[in-house]
């Protein structure tokens, strides 16, 4: 995992409102610009390629299976 998605993932768990500004993400982009607003250069490939191992519940593929995850990220 990259540091910078790590310090976006360290800054989330912090923050309730965070949390579910992620967890309502209806894109990546949503989240991505949410990691540039904390100051995290995070990008939609560095999502998508640790996407499995980010499974809090607050993300938006939380226990929705793989072929979600992978429409989330467009294809």
């Amino acid at each position: 995992m990259t540091s910078a998605l790590e310090a976006f993932v360290d800054a989330v768990e912090r923050s309730p409102e965070h949390q579910q500004r992620v967890s309502e993400a209806t894109t990546p982009e949503q989240i991505t610009a949410l990691a540039a607003d904390l100051g995290c250069s995070v990008s939609t490939q560095d999502l998508r390629a640790f996407s499995r191992e980010l499974c809090a519940t607050w993300w938006p593929w939380s226990e929705k299976g793989h072929a979600w995850r992978r429409a989330f990220f467009g294809g």
